[in-house]
């Protein structure tokens, strides 16, 4: 060990030579030692929030650490613990992707994985973050482990904000409006706060770029009857958006069956809120080029799961 604690490798550089003189031949030999760092183990530093400050959902602010000593090949996850809502909040997929700062999106849900596909509500509080280096991918939960891991994950380094921080309600009369659409027949009430995941520069027809509404659920002119004959795990829909293992959510939403599609990865933002009509809803076909009004079944809500917990909570028929 060095005076740093640093510890190193001893090289023997041994030159071996022939030395031919009068009367005989001689060896000679020429030891050197040199002496070179070993790579220190990486260990971390929670920078900020790391005490006393003030967050508000709905706004970003920027996790930050500092990395010190051999971070390559590793794997990062970063938490909020010691409150009233817990969870990851972000993880590095790919050990090349080791930085030193996440920007945070702070929703007002957290959390998603395949057991909390449209995640979990942020509550208001005090909290701390939480970060771990791990030596391999580790599980993240039940249903969120690596394909095929080679070793059990183990953690190298850890640290945790010094101090506890608040995390506060937003500014509810700024940030939120009500939306009717009569053609479709529901309202809902949706976040006028900037998706700062996707960062919708081009909604592309989502109001405000939060979601957009179609009405489906017809087979050759008549309503589909069932949900599940609609949302299924091997619908060519369903597979092309959410690939080969769609997580299919069961829910009530004004008394109505539903069905939340979104996608085994928690990385994927995209959702689907499939719901039953109390009865089917008269729309013109714009796909034919004829003036035909045909009767589908369910209304789909595509959206991020960012603000589906949201749009879910506040979703109405207009005519029952």
């Amino acid at each position: 060990m060095n005076q740093k604690g640093i510890p190193q490798v001893v090289i023997i550089l041994i030159i071996v030579g022939v030395l031919v003189v009068a009367g005989g031949i001689y060896w000679w030999q020429k030891v050197k030692f040199t002496t070179l760092p070993m790579p220190t183990s990486p260990s971390i530093t929670v920078l900020s929030p790391n005490g006393g400050e003030t967050l508000k959902i709905g706004l970003p602010y920027s996790i930050k650490w500092e990395i010190t000593g051999d971070a390559a090949e590793k794997f990062i996850v970063v938490s909020l613990i010691d409150g009233p809502t817990t969870g990851i909040i972000y993880n590095n997929w790919q050990p090349e992707d080791v930085n030193s700062s996440y920007n945070w999106p702070l929703e007002s849900v957290m959390g998603f994985t395949q057991d909390h596909p449209i995640g979990i509500k942020i509550q208001p509080g005090n909290y701390k973050i939480k970060i771990v280096f791990y030596d391999h991918m580790p599980c993240l939960g039940p249903s969120v482990c690596p394909p095929s891991p080679s070793a059990q994950a183990k953690i190298i380094a850890e640290d945790t904000s010094n101090m506890s921080f608040s995390i506060m309600e937003p500014e509810q009369t700024a940030s939120w409006k009500t939306y009717q659409n009569e053609k479709y027949g529901i309202e809902l009430v949706y976040s006028l706060i900037k998706d700062y995941r996707r960062n919708f520069d081009e909604p592309n027809g989502y109001p405000n770029g939060f979601f957009n509404i179609a009405a489906q659920g017809n087979l050759n002119g008549q309503p589909i009857a069932v949900i599940d004959d609609y949302v299924k795990p091997d619908d060519y829909a369903i597979k092309k958006y959410f690939g080969n293992n769609p997580v299919i959510t069961r829910l009530t939403i004004d008394g109505q069956k539903a069905r939340m599609v979104t996608s085994g990865n928690p990385q994927d933002d995209e959702a689907w809120i499939i719901i039953k009509y109390p009865k089917p809803i008269l729309i013109k076909n714009l796909s034919t080029n004829q003036e035909e009004t045909w009767a589908f079944a369910f209304v789909v809500i595509y959206t991020s799961r960012l603000f589906a917990n949201d749009i879910v909570d506040t979703i109405r028929f207009l005519n029952k």
